[in-house]
């Protein structure tokens, strides 16, 4: 399959994923909400390259991310607690 890498497309293997563990990052922000954010690895697939710099192969992963506003402040929320 062709797989879009630094603007060309290249050939490239999809590779099954045998264990995953996809944690949330959390960032209070300076108006006292908070919000979470994961990235989610959609497809990884591995390349005919190596990477000039060390001879390792180049794996190109594709990821979507999501967010969630985890709280807002009282003074902001109109439902107060948690959304």
């Amino acid at each position: 399959m062709l797989v879009n890498f630094q603007g060309q497309m290249v050939e490239a293997t999809p590779i099954d994923v045998l264990s995953e563990n996809e944690h949330w990052n959390e960032y209070e922000l300076a108006d006292g909400a908070i919000i979470r954010v994961k990235c989610v690895v959609t497809r990884i697939s591995k390349t005919e390259q190596v990477n000039p710099a060390n001879g390792e192969p180049l794996y190109i992963v594709e990821t979507a991310n999501t967010n969630v506003l985890a709280r807002l402040p009282d003074k902001m929320s109109t439902t107060r607690g948690k959304v």
